[in-house]
C-alpha cells in the first residue's frame, strides 16, 4: 500500500488495513475522508465524518459480516451502502449509529430482505427514528410482553393496566417531562410501528396506544430478537 499522510481519513483506512472491502468501501464515503490529501476548511467536517464511519464499520467487522469483492460490482450492494452512508453520516448519536451498521449486516446476509425496497423502506424508517423514540418503543414492547392480551380482553383494555407505569418508567428512564410524553408518542405513528387508539371506550381520553406488527419485523431486521 502505499505511504499515505497522517490525516484521521487515512489512519481510518490504516486502522482497517487488514480488511481491504472494509477499506474499499471507507474510500467512497463523501466528503474526503478516505483520501490522500485533506481540505483545510473541511478538516472538522472530516473528523467528524471518520468518527461516525470507524463506529459504523466497527459493527459491521463486530458482525462478522463477510464482505466479498464481487459486492463491490453489485449495484443493489452499492446503492444500499450509499443510502446507509448518507443515514449514518447525519446521525450524531453513536447508538443509533450502530442500529444502522445492525441493519445493513442483516441486509448482506442473503435472506432477510426479499428486495432492495424492503431495505430501503426499513432504512428509511430507522433514519427518521430518533433512538431516544426507539428507547421509548423497546420500553413499551417490555411491557406488552409482560402483559399478554387476556381472553376476552381488547388491546386497549390490556394497555390500560400498565401505562401509567409505562409513562413513570419513560420519566424515569429517558428524562422525558409527563406533559411531553403524550405528544412524542403522537409523533411516532408517522413510523407505522406504533399506533395510537382512537374511538371511544368507556372512560378513555386517549394518548394510549400499542406497538404494530411492524415493529416486531422491524426488531428482526435488526437481529434484536
Amino acid at each position: 500500500m502505499e505511504d499515505l499522510e497522517p490525516t484521521e481519513g487515512n489512519s481510518l483506512i490504516l486502522k482497517y488495513e487488514n480488511y481491504p472491502i472494509v477499506r474499499s468501501l471507507i474510500q467512497l464515503v463523501p466528503f474526503g475522508i478516505g483520501s490522500a490529501i485533506d481540505v483545510a476548511l473541511m478538516g472538522k467536517i472530516n473528523n467528524m465524518k471518520t468518527e461516525r464511519t470507524r463506529v459504523f464499520f466497527d459493527k459491521i467487522l463486530e458482525n462478522n459480516i463477510a464482505l466479498k469483492e464481487e459486492q463491490l460490482e453489485d449495484k443493489e450492494f452499492l446503492h444500499a451502502y450509499f443510502a446507509t452512508t448518507k443515514a449514518y453520516l447525519n446521525t450524531q448519536r453513536h447508538e443509533k449509529i450502530q442500529l444502522f451498521a445492525q441493519l445493513f449486516s442483516r441486509y448482506c446476509e442473503k435472506g432477510i430482505f426479499e428486495a432492495i425496497d424492503d431495505y430501503e423502506e426499513s432504512l428509511s424508517i430507522l433514519d427518521e427514528l430518533s433512538y431516544r423514540e426507539f428507547e421509548i418503543l423497546l420500553i413499551l414492547n417490555e411491557f406488552e410482553n409482560k402483559n399478554p392480551i387476556k381472553e376476552g380482553q381488547n388491546y386497549l383494555q390490556r394497555a390500560l393496566v400498565y401505562w401509567e407505569n409505562f409513562i413513570n418508567q419513560i420519566e424515569q428512564d429517558i428524562g422525558l417531562l409527563r406533559e411531553e410524553i403524550p405528544g412524542v408518542l403522537e409523533r411516532i405513528n408517522r413510523t407505522g410501528l406504533y399506533q395510537t387508539f382512537t374511538g371511544g371506550f368507556m372512560d378513555y381520553t386517549g394518548d394510549v396506544g400499542k406497538l404494530t406488527p411492524n415493529f416486531q419485523r422491524f426488531l428482526k431486521e435488526l437481529d434484536l430478537v
